[in-house]
């Protein structure tokens, strides 16, 4: 036993990472470094304690820190949640519709240029923490997100300071500004939404006929009417579930107005439920395909009223969804802005 433990212990010590960050995936990795903290990793030489880069005076950096987070700002590393009226947010739509005339629900993926907007700005802090440069005319308790975006790297930046540290936040940071005047001129054109709504109207037409006489269509062909396959079956029964496979998400797919957008998650969670309990009290695929577009209508009719009571204020206050849901409507709705934050 004893030789046993001691050839486990043995194997430990030489499979041990060699650096802390060793172990980390490559999305930590990434984060990190974005975050400017210079990774050492096996193999690397050790940091020389000779050239410390310079930073705030720790008094310093715990008010620049105190500040951000009481006007609603993570440090560095933070994951606060940003929502459609903060300031920062409204700066960078300000921003697309100077350049773009539109703003974030006309781009093609607005929830990623709010993303590396404000990982530029956590760059240039840390920028700004490694010289020990403030922008021009700011002080710890001025110091914002915000004012960080509308400052030029050049402003918080001293080319005398060479560290490895400091290199990799200015690598990171064209980085992230090449990246930014990419994703801001990515506008949702015109077209694509309108394709979008010709998919909807296409599959409605088609799901109505599968579900009510899919005779008229594939009456015709061998395959549909041989018995073994039981496609006259299978085919109306495909017809009901076109509504969540292929209307609803191509209305939601087209960038409709929030509450628009919020009746249509609320529809997408609803007609599964429809299509697989109906079958049960009836065999009419007919009616269960109209309990679709009833389940639809009705989602689409709360909505309304919900905008005519709320006096048009765009959404009545409404939660975004949280927890399992939140995951499948970001997984079925690649870009549609959480970074961004719900609307109120």
């Amino acid at each position: 036993m004893v030789r046993l433990a001691s050839t486990l212990l043995l194997l430990c010590l030489c499979l041990w990472p060699a650096s802390p960050f060793a172990a980390l995936p490559p999305p930590a990795l990434r984060a990190a470094r974005s975050r400017g903290v210079r990774l050492f990793e096996s193999g690397d030489p050790p940091p020389s304690p000779a050239a410390p880069s310079p930073a705030l005076p720790s008094e310093l950096q715990q008010e620049v820190d105190s500040k951000l987070s009481s006007v609603g700002w993570s440090i560095p590393g933070g994951d606060a949640e940003l929502t459609s009226d903060d300031p920062f947010v409204m700066a960078v739509e300000a921003s697309v519709q100077a350049r773009t005339g539109g703003g974030l629900d006309g781009l093609l993926n607005p929830a990623r240029l709010v993303n590396l907007e404000r990982s530029l700005a956590l760059a240039r802090l840390e920028l700004a923490k490694a010289t020990g440069i403030l922008p021009g005319g700011s002080t710890p308790g001025t110091l914002t997100l915000g004012l960080l975006r509308e400052t030029l790297t050049e402003e918080i930046d001293d080319p005398a300071i060479t560290t490895p540290e400091v290199e990799d936040i200015r690598r990171e940071i064209d980085k992230l500004e090449s990246q930014v005047s990419t994703e801001a001129r990515t506008v949702f054109k015109g077209w694509l939404r309108n394709l979008f709504y010709g998919q909807a109207a296409l599959t409605f037409a088609l799901s109505g006929v599968m579900a009510f006489n899919p005779d008229l269509l594939f009456g015709g062909f061998g395959w549909y009417t041989e018995p073994k396959y039981a496609l006259s079956q299978s085919v109306p029964v495909l017809g009901f579930w076109f509504w969540w496979l292929f209307i609803i998400p191509s209305l939601r797919s087209a960038r409709p107005p929030p509450l628009l957008k919020s009746a249509l998650d609320t529809a997408f969670f609803a007609s599964p439920a429809v299509s697989f309990l109906m079958p049960f009290a009836t065999k009419d695929t007919g009616a269960i395909w109209a309990a679709n577009l009833a389940v639809v209508l009705l989602c689409l009719g709360k909505a309304a009223l919900d905008e005519g009571g709320d006096g048009g204020g765009g959404g009545g206050g409404k939660k975004a969804p949280t927890g399992a849901a939140a995951f499948v409507l970001k997984a079925l709705d690649f870009g549609s802005g959480q970074e961004r934050g719900a609307r109120k």
